[in-house]
């Protein structure tokens, strides 16, 4: 599954998909995934870039802050790309993620770190949420506390938008 980008899952089950960036900086951004069919938001994630990644791979870094996604970027550049799963569980979430996905229930949590080039450089932590309606293939783990507070500032932001 480290090869099997987010988006290619969510594709195989709705189609062609686009990224949305709500916000971003050199450091960070947040993104939705929607269906192109409907619109429907399918995942809302945060992504932490790390320093020693984007110094490594500045061109690739800069085609994600213009808004490729990042396997896509990478893929393009012909570096390997590994999404190394650290969990992913279903937990339910605020009103603010239900209001955007435009569904309730549980949703499933995925934290990844990404490695690139033949060194797996880290470029990136993840905290990935998917609309209860996306069905993961790979579910393993608990929330962790940390986790729990990413969610929880992910949430926080959601309230302002």
């Amino acid at each position: 599954m480290d090869d099997l980008l987010s988006s290619e899952i969510l594709e195989k089950q709705f189609g062609p998909t686009e990224l949305n960036i709500l916000y971003q900086d050199g450091a960070a951004r947040i993104i939705t995934t929607s269906a192109k069919s409907n619109g429907q938001v399918l995942e809302i994630s945060r992504a932490q870039f790390i320093p020693a990644g984007i110094s490594k791979f500045p061109n690739v870094h800069q085609a994600v802050l213009a808004g490729t996604s990042m396997g896509t970027a990478f893929r393009s550049a012909g570096i390997t790309f590994v999404r190394q799963q650290q969990a992913a569980y279903k937990y339910d979430l605020s009103a603010n993620f239900e209001y955007l996905f435009g569904e309730d229930g549980p949703a499933t949590i995925v934290i990844v770190s990404i490695l690139v080039g033949p060194e797996q450089t880290p470029y990136a932590e993840i905290l990935e949420t998917y609309s209860p309606v996306v069905q993961w293939p790979n579910l393993q783990g608990v929330p962790t506390d940390e986790q729990l507070d990413s969610i929880k500032s992910l949430n926080g932001f959601l309230a302002e938008i």
